[in-house]
């Protein structure tokens, strides 16, 4: 090097040979073995949790029974019609044979600053919205067999990383239930037939042709794993509708809405929806399902069809 070739060499001074004693704060990273352990303990949690949601279950010892699937509830808002909400609630909880399943949105909760332009014609607070929650899930806590949480639900724990909505859940329910915070797989068993059904407040693969094209693409994506498939969230209409699950017969069903009076829906042009709002499917002891969408005759049905 040019150093090497035209500069005297240098001998080091005593100075440079030796080394300050430095006191105070240096770089601090986790202990990696610690922090394996910990990551490892968290896959283990994670590990059974999915084993568990691969092999949950509601067995009834005979048929026929009725589920109802209700969503989109969004309490607090003015457009809301609340006398049907708690009419239909109640012919739930006294309809012998008929059980509910929760599938989100069950109240408006414009919590996020990009949301603070629909809060402002708000009637009710948010602590009122939950207070309707709450007076809601009392009346049906007794028929209640899944809740699965709606993106509404789901702006609390965004904000604050706590699932206000199982905390409100949990002191409510009577019986035991199944949660979860975004999709449920679980095995219907109807005296000797198994229904591999599927809830989720919001599917992939939507067309504004087919309300139900969501679950029966996915049923055709994910290679078949269920034959009753729920979603909510469009507001488009409540529908239950057959489809060939792979030479069975499918059901697909998409919750109504009880709000009538839809701000967001007005101001972006969408379609009237068709005015059903909870959708119930009876299903028989040799697995076969019927769809109704008006609450009242399913509920006539059942009473009929149970000894």
């Amino acid at each position: 090097s040019f150093q090497e070739k035209h500069l005297p060499k240098r001998r080091a001074t005593s100075e440079e040979t030796s080394y300050p004693v430095v006191t105070g704060v240096g770089v601090e990273w986790p202990d990696e073995e610690v922090t394996f352990q910990k990551a490892c303990a968290a896959w283990r949690k994670v590990e059974r949790l999915q084993e568990q949601r691969q092999s949950q279950k509601i067995e009834f010892g005979s048929g026929p029974v009725c589920l109802v699937f209700v969503a989109d509830l969004h309490l607090g808002s003015s457009g809301v019609n609340y006398p049907r909400v708690f009419d239909e609630a109640r012919i739930i909880a006294e309809t012998p044979g008929m059980y509910l399943v929760l599938n989100g949105d069950l109240l408006d909760n414009f919590i996020l600053a990009k949301m603070m332009d629909a809060r402002h014609d708000a009637k009710l607070t948010i602590p009122e919205e939950w207070a309707l929650v709450r007076r809601y899930l009392k009346v049906i806590q007794h028929k209640l067999l899944v809740s699965v949480r709606g993106n509404h639900e789901r702006w609390t724990w965004a904000l604050s990383g706590i699932d206000y909505f199982a905390d409100v859940l949990k002191p409510i329910k009577a019986r035991a239930a199944i949660y979860d915070t975004d999709d449920v797989s679980l095995t219907l068993r109807v005296g000797k037939a198994n229904i591999p059904t599927r809830i989720r407040h919001l599917w992939r693969y939507r067309s504004m042709w087919n309300l139900t094209h969501g679950p029966e693409q996915t049923f055709r994506m994910d290679g078949g794993n269920f034959r009753l498939a729920v979603g909510a969230h469009t507001h488009a209409s409540g529908v239950c509708r057959g489809f060939n699950a792979g030479g069975a017969q499918g059901m697909a069903v998409l919750c109504g809405s009880y709000k009538v009076v839809d701000e967001h829906a007005r101001r972006w042009g969408f379609p009237t929806a068709n005015g059903s709002t909870a959708q119930s499917v009876v299903i028989f002891p040799d697995g076969f399902m019927v769809g109704i969408e008006r609450l009242d005759i399913a509920a006539d049905l059942i009473q009929k069809l149970k000894p």
